[in-house]
């Protein structure tokens, strides 16, 4: 990972829901930011959302619920997908606690482009906290059969993008 600019505080959250929730509280507990921007690698479900993205907005991929509940939502709760700050793009990210390596077709009749493991999470943290929360994935592989080869060598490449970005901004987090 390249040296972040200066006004940076980074914190790598773990792989995973839960890892990335309790790690962004305990961090939001310490430092109070005013907002929060997410980096990591996506599985791209999309071939026209390729490289480093900036997610419009994020739901739930392994949240079955049914029948209480349509897959995608939370039973009984009225927050499901969540639209993080500043982006227009239209891109949905898919967040689950799986590495995606063939398809489904809940994936494509919600529309989702890429597939993550903790943004999801992240975004929730920060809508309880009421704390702007912006993300940038990088498509790493294509969640197939070759996703973990493709992620492997791939891993690394979007940090560099991303990097680039938030020299344009002065952010307090990414993971």
């Amino acid at each position: 990972m390249p040296q972040p600019p200066p006004g940076f505080h980074v914190i790598y959250t773990g792989v995973g829901k839960v890892q990335a929730a309790v790690s962004l509280l305990k961090e939001i507990e310490k430092m109070r930011p005013v907002e929060v921007w997410n980096y990591g690698t996506a599985g791209g479900l999309n071939y026209t959302v390729q490289g480093l993205v900036q997610v419009d907005n994020f739901v739930q991929r392994d949240m079955i619920g049914e029948p209480l509940a349509p897959r995608g939502t939370i039973p009984f709760s009225t927050t499901n997908g969540i639209k993080t700050s500043q982006s227009n793009t239209q891109v949905i990210c898919g967040t689950g606690d799986s590495f995606v390596t063939k398809p489904d077709v809940w994936y494509v009749t919600n529309d989702i482009d890429i597939v993550d493991m903790e943004g999801w999470a992240l975004a929730y943290v920060c809508q309880q906290y009421k704390i702007p929360f912006r993300s940038w994935k990088y498509v790493s592989d294509y969640a197939n059969r070759d996703a973990e080869l493709d992620w492997t060598s791939n891993v690394q490449k979007g940090a560099e993008l991303f990097n680039n970005e938030c020299k344009k901004e002065i952010p307090l987090f990414y993971d």
